[in-house]
């Protein structure tokens, strides 16, 4: 291409760039303009006063993000909704920015736009004297300055979560923190991060939950973890996890994610009571001198991801003298399963992903549920992914094989089915409904409890 078509060509594209600027400066003048006009409409005449739609909106923010997940500040856009009620009009963008209670869940992610640190400065402000949740990102170059915007308003945290880049380590102070946080509830840190500077000790009469995935952060927070309550811990190695849950002797919930190679933590000979711990949840993989070195006398509830070692979780059993009530298994086989079920016989409630499962899988357990002797307390049964092709008669046999059993068993009262969103050609969900609500069962089942639903819709009331 010669010179001359060069130039010719940038001629061109300067030309195009001028037009596209010139179009884009219209467009943003017509925006300002019906931004001007949406905020001079008052709704003048909406009958509601402003304190009770203030309520109203507090209302609907608070049952939203009730709906977004199970944990009290996951990670998300915090405050989308509250930004969507202001652009309504002029009045609700009023009662929005002047009412405190609209801005106390805030969630940004601070990275290398300093945009995010001007709108954490202008939210914080916002909720005034009330207690806040926060889940912050911090990744440099602004995780400090992020970190010195949270700092003034300690006294009035509530949820705090942080999180740090997988590839970061951040050292933070604790110097301003302040020295009593009234309000804390739970903690969470996800990442590395060094502690500096504390006061000696911090006092949160409220923080009950913490959730952490570097555990040395423990020795260097200086926080009344003997109160701590749910205890949330990852880690690469085992090394020090007994001695880190023996600062918590207050424990009810506990989950442990640990994978460790290193073969000297076999020998490791510390222990640990938990003499309050009810609740249980362990990866597949965690170093069986973990929970050899456990004593849980008040264990109940245990959960998994994929089934662990069976052996491990019988010598806790045996030696602490626990009664296990309710197994959940959320892994899509039916590995060991079967063996599991026959070894804690005083289950009354089990929670069990089907995925995978076939017709053989769905009859073994029933078998096993409705064999005399088996399983004689069970009372409740949830299965999640049922294929709506399974044959319906093998989920309602698990209802009336029981029902009538009275020497010694339990009646299974409550059954879950959660179906997998699938086209089926047989519905074994109307199957189910068929046999134990269907026509003639009136008066049958009296108390007998039934959910059935597809995968993706909202989880029915109680039948």
């Amino acid at each position: 291409m010669s010179s001359g078509s060069i130039r010719s060509s940038i001629a061109n594209l300067e030309r195009r760039i001028v037009a596209l600027n010139t179009e884009l400066a219209v467009l943003e003048a017509q925006r300002d303009e019906q931004r001007q006009r949406l905020d001079a409409i008052a709704y003048s005449g909406n009958p509601l006063p402003p304190a009770v739609l203030a309520r109203i909106f507090r209302f609907a923010v608070d049952i939203n993000d009730e709906c977004d997940g199970v944990d009290p500040l996951p990670m998300r856009a915090g405050l989308r909704r509250t930004y969507a009620l202001a652009g309504v009009c002029r009045q609700w963008k009023e009662i929005v920015f002047e009412t405190p209670g609209l801005w106390t869940r805030v969630t940004v992610h601070c990275g290398r736009v300093k945009a995010a640190l001007d709108a954490l400065a202008v939210w914080l402000p916002r909720s005034k004297n009330l207690p806040v949740d926060i889940s912050v990102r911090l990744i440099e170059p602004t995780a400090s300055a992020a970190w010195d915007l949270l700092v003034p308003h300690s006294a009035r945290w509530r949820n705090l979560e942080l999180h740090i880049g997988s590839t970061e380590s951040l050292v933070l102070s604790l110097a301003n923190v302040a020295p009593t946080l009234p309000h804390l509830r739970s903690l969470s840190i996800k990442g590395d991060i060094a502690w500096e500077d504390g006061p000696t000790p911090l006092v949160a009469p409220n923080l009950h939950k913490l959730k952490i995935t570097t555990p040395f952060v423990v020795y260097q927070l200086p926080l009344p973890f003997s109160q701590i309550k749910s205890l949330d811990l990852t880690s690469d190695t085992g090394s020090g996890i007994l001695d880190i849950l023996a600062l918590m002797p207050e424990l009810s919930s506990l989950v442990l994610s640990v994978r460790d190679t290193d073969t000297e933590g076999a020998n490791a000979s510390s222990t640990c009571t938990l003499t309050q711990l009810k609740s249980l949840r362990y990866n597949d993989v965690l170093p069986p001198y973990i929970l050899a070195g456990l004593y849980t006398p008040l264990l109940t509830d245990l959960t998994f991801l994929r089934l662990p070692p069976l052996a491990d979780l019988q010598a806790l059993v045996e030696r602490s003298g626990c009664v296990i009530r309710s197994l959940v298994v959320e892994s899509r086989g039916q590995t060991e399963l079967l063996e599991w079920l026959r070894a804690l016989p005083s289950l009354q409630r089990v929670d069990l992903g089907v995925h995978t499962w076939t017709n053989d899988d769905f009859k073994a357990l029933c078998g096993l549920v409705t064999e005399q002797g088996k399983l004689p307390e069970l009372e409740s049964i949830t299965l999640r992914g049922c294929l709506h092709e399974i044959d319906a008669r093998l989920l309602s046999d698990l209802v009336e094989r029981r029902w009538h059993w009275v020497e010694g068993q339990a009646r299974v009262h409550t059954l879950r089915l959660l179906f997998r969103p699938v086209a089926p050609k047989v519905d074994a969900m109307e199957g189910v409904r068929t046999k134990l609500l269907g026509e003639g069962t009136e008066g049958k089942y009296a108390g007998l409890k039934v959910k059935v639903w597809d995968w993706g819709k909202e989880e029915p009331m109680d039948v």
